[in-house]
C-alpha cells in the first residue's frame, strides 16, 4: 500500500543538486573526547552538500550525520547522503578506520562520543574559511540514534 503524496516527497529526488564536498577524508579523533586509544581514533568520513543554496535564500543548512551501522560501511550509506542533500540537507557519513571491536560496536555510549567528536571538528571546518563546509552548517539541534533530541547551544 502506498501512502498518499505529501509536500515533501521524499522518494525522489529534491529541487537541489547535490554535491560530494568531501570524501574519503581521514581524521584522528581526540582520545580525550572519545576515550579511544591508538589507531582506534581514527574515522573517515565523507560529506555531501547541497549545491547554490546561497542563490536558493537558504544560507545554513542542517547537517545529518550517518553513524556505521554493526559492520555496515559507509558506502552503504551513499545514496541517503546524497538524497538528502537534493533536500538541503548537509549529510556526513563516517565510519571507523579499524574495526573496533569491542570498543566500539557494542556501545552506544561510545558511538555517542564519536559523534560528539564529529560535531566540534564540524564546527570548526563551518568557520575555517578554506574548507568546503565553510559557513554551510546549521549545527543548532540534532537527533542522536533515533530517540534522543538535545539542542547543541
Amino acid at each position: 500500500m502506498r501512502l498518499p503524496a505529501t509536500e515533501f516527497p521524499f522518494d525522489g529526488h529534491g529541487p537541489f543538486q547535490a554535491s560530494l564536498a568531501l570524501d574519503d577524508v581521514g581524521l584522528n579523533m581526540s582520545a580525550d573526547h572519545t576515550g579511544c586509544e591508538g589507531p582506534l581514533c581514527a574515522i573517515r568520513l565523507a560529506v555531501f552538500v547541497p549545491e547554490d543554496t546561497a542563490a536558493a535564500g537558504a544560507g545554513c543548512r542542517p547537517l545529518v550525520i550517518f553513524s556505521p551501522g554493526f559492520l555496515v560501511g559507509y558506502d552503504r550509506y551513499r545514496s541517503y547522503g546524497r538524497r538528502l542533500a537534493t533536500w538541503g540537507f548537509n549529510a556526513l557519513l563516517w565510519e571507523p578506520t579499524h574495526e573496533l571491536l569491542p570498543f566500539r560496536v557494542n556501545s552506544h555510549q561510545t558511538l555517542s562520543k564519536f559523534v560528539e567528536a564529529i560535531l566540534a571538528w564540524s564546527a570548526e571546518e563551518n568557520v575555517t574559511a578554506s574548507s568546503p563546509l565553510y559557513n554551510k552548517l546549521n549545527l543548532s539541534a540534532g537527533v542522536s540514534l533515533g530517540l534522543y533530541t538535545k539542542l547543541l547551544n
